[in-house]
């Protein structure tokens, strides 16, 4: 069975995708191949600024230096508007200490 497996960086999205070649026995010679994406914002905590699996005290500290701040590729712009602002610090206190 071969797998083959990448990633797919989006700018509003992280997607893994996997495709996969499986054999249908008993028909010898059958391909079959599968090809998923699914997206994976649903599973990474939005408040986890510095990715390490946990919205803690560090990324507070991150969030506070971004505070109030304008313009596009903020790390703490949790909500996508270009603004760090209540609604982000509402989406990061969502996720905290998980």
């Amino acid at each position: 069975m071969d797998k083959y497996a990448y990633w797919t960086n989006h700018p509003d999205c992280v997607q893994r995708t996997w495709i996969e070649q499986v054999t249908n026995p008993p028909t010898a010679g059958t391909v079959r191949w599968y090809h998923i994406e699914f997206d994976l914002t649903e599973l990474l905590q939005l408040g986890d600024l510095d990715g390490n699996g946990s919205t803690d005290g560090l990324d507070l500290s991150r969030f506070a230096q971004d505070w109030l701040a304008e313009g596009d590729c903020l790390t703490s712009d949790l909500d996508g508007d270009d603004l760090v602002n209540y609604i982000d610090f509402a989406l990061l206190a969502n996720d905290w200490q998980h």
